[in-house]
C-alpha cells in the first residue's frame, strides 16, 4: 500500500523532523536513522488485539516508558492494514 510520499517507510520517516504545513504533525525525538527501529520495538511490545478502525486498519497505542516526541509524547500509535504487519503509519502521540 502506498503513500503520497511513495511508499509507508518514507511517510513514517516524515515524523522525523518538523512539518509546518500540517497542523497536526508529532515529531520522534530521535535520530532519523533510528525511527524505523523505534518503531519496530513498539511493534514487538505492543499488546492484545489492538482497534479495529471502520476503514479495516488495526490501531495499537504502545507506551514507551520513556520520551519519543519532541512534545514529550511517551506512546507510539501504529496502524497497520488489519490482519497483517503492513504499516500504514506509526508516530509519537500522547
Amino acid at each position: 500500500m502506498g503513500s503520497v510520499q511513495g511508499n509507508r517507510v518514507k511517510h513514517v520517516l516524515e515524523h522525523a523532523a518538523a512539518d509546518t504545513t500540517k497542523p497536526m504533525h508529532s515529531v520522534f525525538s530521535v535520530e532519523r536513522r533510528e525511527v524505523l527501529g523505534v518503531v519496530d520495538e513498539a511493534w514487538n511490545a505492543r499488546q492484545g488485539l489492538g482497534v479495529l478502525q471502520t476503514n479495516g486498519n488495526r490501531v495499537w497505542t504502545v507506551n514507551m516508558g520513556r520520551t519519543v516526541g519532541t512534545a514529550g509524547e511517551g506512546n507510539i500509535k501504529i496502524i497497520v492494514r488489519d490482519g497483517t504487519n503492513r504499516v500504514i503509519t506509526a508516530y509519537p502521540t500522547k
